[in-house]
């Protein structure tokens, strides 16, 4: 900045009042904050100092000389150059009065700067910098207030991420050493066995229809082609060659045309998996998977040894209003479900399966940055895929066997 600045060509307005273009009271030298942030209890942030106002006179003589080389400072060249810098003087100094026609803004006056008169009609944009006052409506805007579909399903897989982390917290806390007698009758003031048990089969039924409803936003495969019935596959080739020569012999003209071939069964994916919703989708899985591999490991070693006694059923355990008072008959039941809930989970989420090749999901986690994530949060790497929970729907499956066994042959 110039040595010989005039004190009108520094701005030291804060950069809120410059943004609203108000005038603000800062005085020489600059405070911590204007008197109009300080009221409103605003960060008064100074503005960057420039030079303003009216140029020296040197200066303008020169530009001018630039401009018009042919004139010379004449009576009437001085006497224009005079009324502009009389006006440019005014103008800074801020005592030049001039009617500013502004149209469809409401008139306002400034009595004070601690009681500035704002009528209710000033634009939306003062009220949406300015914080709303106590006696101020909330300014709501006319975008769509629809969220889109992610957002819901990551809402979704945020709230059952947060249960499975608070109940496994629980479960490895509260369960140190127990049987799955103590397990099944432990009730504590925040933890009870069996009714961590229903929490976790109620979650998973909740994960499952939410990874579902992400992967058809993504996109799934077609539905795959019908296979042929029986009474097809047992016809001769006699038979077949004779059908498909009246069918051509028989077809019209227009079935001669060429005709668009309809869609490969592969994967149509509109949308890409975004990564905050594939690691809530990573993290709720691995926190699905550690409290049932406890439970159903605590269930097989009961029942799987031969010296205790048949096992209390728990109460109130109820299908389709139907109460059920054996636990053989309940036992099962929960593995059925467990095991049924699991394997589509497993389906979904891409990992490997029978009916990988005969279903319409492609798998979520089918990506390898996704796929490495997994493997590193369960081990027991094999292959491409962690077998963690292959073994645990091992697991379940010896323990139905020893149950049905148990129930068939002893008195369970």
């Amino acid at each position: 900045m110039n040595a010989s600045t005039h004190p009108n060509q520094v701005r030291a307005a804060c950069e809120r009042c410059r943004q609203l273009k108000l005038r603000c009271l800062r005085q020489t030298p600059p405070e911590p904050s204007c008197t109009r942030c300080t009221r409103l209890n605003l960060h008064c942030q100074p503005g960057a100092q420039r030079k303003v106002g009216r140029p020296p006179r040197r200066d303008v003589v020169k530009s001018r000389q630039r401009r018009q080389p042919h004139m010379l400072d004449g009576d009437a060249g001085r006497g224009t150059s005079d009324t502009e810098f009389q006006f440019l003087d005014d103008l800074a100094k801020g005592t030049l009065d001039i009617d500013w026609p502004i149209p469809g803004m409401p008139s306002f006056e400034f009595d004070s700067l601690d009681k500035m008169a704002l009528s209710s009609g000033m634009p939306s944009i003062i009220q949406e910098l300015d914080p709303p006052h106590r006696d101020q409506a909330l300014i709501v805007t006319s975008r769509s207030q629809t969220r889109p579909p992610y957002q819901a399903h990551f809402e979704m897989l945020s709230k059952i991420n947060a249960e499975l982390h608070g109940l496994c917290n629980s479960v490895f806390q509260h369960t140190v050493g127990m049987n799955f007698e103590t397990f099944a009758c432990f009730a504590a003031e925040d933890f009870e066995g069996m009714k961590a048990f229903k929490i976790i089969m109620q979650t998973a039924q909740d994960y499952l229809a939410a990874i579902k409803a992400v992967h058809k936003m993504i996109g799934t495969k077609t539905t795959p082609a019908e296979s042929p019935s029986p009474a097809s596959s047992t016809l001769s080739p006699e038979t077949l060659v004779e059908k498909a020569c009246s069918a051509t012999s028989t077809a019209s003209f227009n079935d001669t045309l060429p005709r668009l071939e309809p869609p490969p069964s592969g994967p149509q994916a509109t949308h890409t998996l975004d990564s905050p919703t594939a690691f809530l989708v990573i993290s709720c899985f691995v926190q699905l998977l550690r409290p049932l591999e406890f439970i159903m490991t605590l269930m097989h070693a009961h029942v799987a040894d031969t010296t205790p006694e048949t096992p209390a059923p728990a109460e109130g355990m109820t299908f389709a209003d139907v109460t059920i008072a054996d636990f053989s008959t309940q036992a099962l039941l929960a593995i059925e479900l467990t095991q049924h809930t699991l394997n589509q989970i497993q389906l979904v989420l891409g990992l490997p399966s029978p009916w990988s090749h005969k279903s319409m999901w492609t798998g979520l986690l089918s990506a390898q940055r996704y796929r490495d994530m997994l493997n590193e949060e369960l081990g027991m790497i094999e292959g491409l895929w962690t077998t963690r929970p292959a073994k645990l729907m091992e697991l379940m499956s010896v323990t139905k066997k020893v149950l049905l066994e148990h129930s068939m042959g002893r008195d369970w």
